[in-house]
């Protein structure tokens, strides 16, 4: 779905493998890349319709948990 540029899709059917991958990933270029600064949140179900019509803040991506 695309909406004002903003894109919304869901992460599922990766194996345990993939998780730890990325999770090394992460950690292999903490220092190089500014990971926290890219998302923001925690935001929940609830907060979904004002994060969509909210002004774009300083992260371009929101993690949303159920």
């Amino acid at each position: 779905m695309v909406r004002r540029q903003l894109s919304i899709f869901g992460v599922h059917n990766y194996e345990p493998r993939h998780l730890a991958a990325a999770l090394s990933f992460l950690q292999r270029t903490r220092e190089r890349f500014p990971w926290p600064d890219l998302i923001a949140g925690p935001g929940s179900l609830e907060d979904l319709g004002a994060l969509l019509t909210a002004p774009a803040g300083p992260a371009p991506r929101y993690s949303i948990t159920p």
